[in-house]
């Protein structure tokens, strides 16, 4: 018996004990279990690269800009113009550099050597690996046990909102992965004075993001760093400052949109209507179908509306994420302001909010999001993040009896079979039986550029050249704040730095 509770004692230790050389081994063991856990659940979601790529945005939207960019990599092309219209959601157009959510990473090079669906599975791989990446550098800074590490890794890679965007053909939603270096950054930013250094380093990961096509997503991580600025206002030029030059850093895939802007009507389709409807997309399993919004008279799938995390999910987030940081002297808590982006998404997701604002302020930023259920995502993340800081807390503070950790490991359990049974109901394969199979003709999608379009050159031209100028003085400026930093610790006398730690 002794010998029993000697092992239950390792077993919980090294599960909730914060990142150390102590458990390393075992550390280094679970994490990669993990990492490749996630690899053949992205397998399998994707039927290992086999498709079907035949239904919805998948047929519409996903192969034929992967197709012409395939063409353009090629042959060594600049994809300007593409020789049939290319679907936008709103609109259509042959400039191929003016679509903002087209996908343009380093990584489109390996295209020609794969078929659509098989880059889609690389390209979902290659950026879950990146934001698994991010997760761990997150684990550090906030000192995460491998209990919290592995609850958050569930609910962040595998929650409904992704896996039924890429389910339908959303492959340019695979920046949502990179959320966790923006995290980084956004929780770096609280616990020190942000600088030259952490301006280029969020203008580098915003960057990265729209390189994903995830131009949504980058609109609503410039929302969010918005908030963020208001609610840490000591920090505001600083934080206001990253936002721009993020903007300034991204023009050479914003400003080739602008030639479009006459002819871009992007009708507003709807927002969540009520708190219940949110409750709805975290808990409920929905099918990919049309669903009639009650009270608005519009359709829209239910790809656009889940955030599924099932209940043991949703306990862990209310519990967590919002009663229990109120109990806990919030004056105390460095992130309590947190909270204030986190509503402000929520906000913007409702359709009593987010339809009035872009009614009243017609601009690219407002009007480029026509379904606002979506903005939420960023704020679900933070608040997944935030929760996950507290229970790290219950964890370390408090001796828990055999009673607790068992309950935490029940729970832990029946929330991943939640998890799965929806990813399962959502798997590609799955998804392609609700909606009618679309032709898909490889040859249609062709490149033929146009040099005469002058207006539209200038702008993928002025774009290019605003970017490189913006790379430079970001680089000089971090830099130079690197070196003056150098040199205030070289001028500094020792025994100053040993007082400071």
């Amino acid at each position: 018996m002794n010998a029993l509770f000697h092992y239950y004692q390792v077993v919980v230790d090294s599960l909730t004990a914060h990142p150390s050389k102590r458990y390393y081994r075992l550390n280094r063991i679970f994490l990669g279990l993990v990492f490749v856990a996630g690899l053949i659940f992205w397998g399998l979601f994707m039927n290992w690269g086999r498709g079907p790529i035949t239904f919805h945005d998948w047929a519409d939207i996903t192969a034929p800009r992967l197709t012409l960019i395939r063409n353009a990599v090629s042959s060594l092309t600049l994809p300007l113009n593409a020789s049939t219209p290319m679907d936008m959601g709103a609109t259509a157009s042959t400039k191929v550099l003016a679509i903002p959510d087209l996908l343009l990473s380093p990584q489109i090079v390996f295209l020609p050597f794969m078929s659509v669906a098989q880059f889609s599975l690389f390209q979902v791989v290659l950026l879950y690996a990146a934001g698994f990446w991010g997760l761990l550098q997150l684990r550090r800074k906030l000192n995460w046990s491998l209990l919290t590490f592995g609850i958050v890794d569930v609910l962040f890679n595998f929650n409904g909102n992704i896996t039924a965007g890429i389910a339908v053909g959303h492959l340019t939603w695979t920046g949502y992965f990179l959320f966790p270096w923006f995290a980084y950054l956004i929780f770096e930013a609280i616990n020190q004075k942000p600088g030259w250094q952490w301006i280029f380093k969020m203008a580098v990961v915003l960057f990265a993001v729209l390189l994903q096509g995830s131009y949504h997503q980058f609109i609503w991580l410039l929302f969010f760093l918005g908030f963020f600025a208001i609610a840490y206002y000591r920090n505001f030029m600083t934080i206001a400052s990253a936002a721009v030059f993020s903007v300034l850093l991204g023009f050479m895939r914003l400003t080739p949109e602008f030639s479009l802007l006459d002819d871009y009507k992007n009708e507003f389709i709807a927002g969540y209507l009520n708190v219940g409807a949110i409750y709805h997309a975290l808990v409920m399993v929905d099918k990919p179908i049309l669903a009639r919004l009650a009270g608005v008279g519009k359709y829209l799938g239910t790809w656009e509306l889940s955030l599924y995390i099932g209940f043991a999910g949703f306990a862990f987030l209310v519990l967590f994420g919002l009663i229990r940081p109120w109990f806990r002297k919030p004056l105390k808590n460095r992130y309590i302001r947190c909270y204030i982006p986190v509503l402000g998404m929520v906000l913007l997701s409702m359709n009593q909010v987010y339809k009035p604002l872009r009614d009243t302020f017609d601009i690219p930023i407002l009007s480029g999001e026509r379904v606002a259920t979506r903005i939420i995502i960023v704020g679900f993340v933070f608040l997944v993040f935030l929760a996950a800081n507290e229970f790290q807390l219950w964890l370390d503070y408090r001796k828990r009896s055999p009673f607790a950790f068992g309950a935490v490991f029940a729970f832990s359990g029946w929330g991943l079979f939640e998890i799965f049974n929806n990813a399962r109901q959502w798997r590609v394969v799955a998804a392609s039986w609700y909606f009618p199979e679309s032709e898909f003709n490889a040859s249609k999608w062709t490149l033929a550029n146009q040099y005469t379009e002058s207006a539209y050159l200038n702008l993928v031209l002025l774009g290019i050249a605003f970017t490189m100028f913006c790379a430079i003085f970001l680089i000089a400026m971090a830099l130079h704040e690197k070196n003056q930093r150098r040199t205030r610790i070289a001028e500094t006398p020792i025994h100053q730095l040993l007082a400071h730690g």
